[in-house]
């Protein structure tokens, strides 16, 4: 359970650095579009005010009462994609980086291990076939020669057998366990875990919280 909380908050540490960088660069994008509207309807608006006579308009107050407001929400976009950019996402970045390189460390150590391993058994398929060509040789010709070429074929085979089964029992009661069970970053996953979320749910608040100002001064 330890070992998968660990992997699941590595995960969870890529899912929310994905999503808040997106977020940010929507926000951006968004406030860049709505600040290229305001530019483009404030010059219309200035050419139209040079066309009509000055006079004291209700409708020339709201609508540029409105062009604010818009402009005022654009900036609000912006401050939320920076927001987002510099306490969650980048941090986040930082340490998804990091846990990259020590799982690629780790993923290295691993498959190591497993070579070795692996070279291992093919010398104990090697030992089990000249055991058994041994043994069929004896059978067909029943000398001492062959009696004895038997037993060192089966004394290879038995010290192989025992020395492979040693390093497969070491490996997956000890090695690997402990494999799995490095930390990222050297550091407790659970408590970056809650703590990144603390900080996710706090930015989400603040940014609720400038969409409903700025619902409000527009309605």
């Amino acid at each position: 359970q330890h070992i998968c909380r660990n992997y699941n908050a590595c995960f969870f540490y890529i899912l929310v650095s994905d999503f808040t960088q997106q977020l940010s660069q929507l926000h951006e994008q968004h406030a860049v579009q709505l600040q290229m509207l305001i530019e483009n309807y404030r010059k219309r608006n200035a050419e139209l005010r040079k066309e009509r006579p000055p006079c004291n308009s209700s409708m020339f107050q709201i609508w540029e009462t409105l062009l604010q407001e818009v402009e005022i929400d654009s900036q609000a976009h912006s401050d939320i994609s920076a927001s987002l950019a510099r306490q969650v996402a980048r941090p986040l970045l930082e340490k998804t980086f990091c846990l990259k390189i020590q799982s690629r460390k780790v993923f290295a150590h691993r498959e190591s291990f497993e070579t070795v391993l692996s070279k291992t058994e093919a010398l104990l398929s090697k030992a089990y076939r000249d055991y058994s060509d041994a043994c069929m040789q004896h059978i067909q010709m029943c000398s001492n020669q062959s009696l004895a070429q038997y037993y060192e074929a089966h004394n290879a085979y038995i010290q192989q057998l025992r020395g492979t089964n040693s390093m497969l029992k070491e490996y997956h009661s000890e090695t690997l366990p402990a494999l799995l069970q490095v930390r990222f970053f050297f550091c407790d996953g659970a408590i970056c875990y809650w703590s990144l979320v603390c900080c996710f749910l706090a930015e989400g608040y603040v940014i609720s919280s400038m969409y409903l100002k700025s619902n409000l001064k527009i309605w």
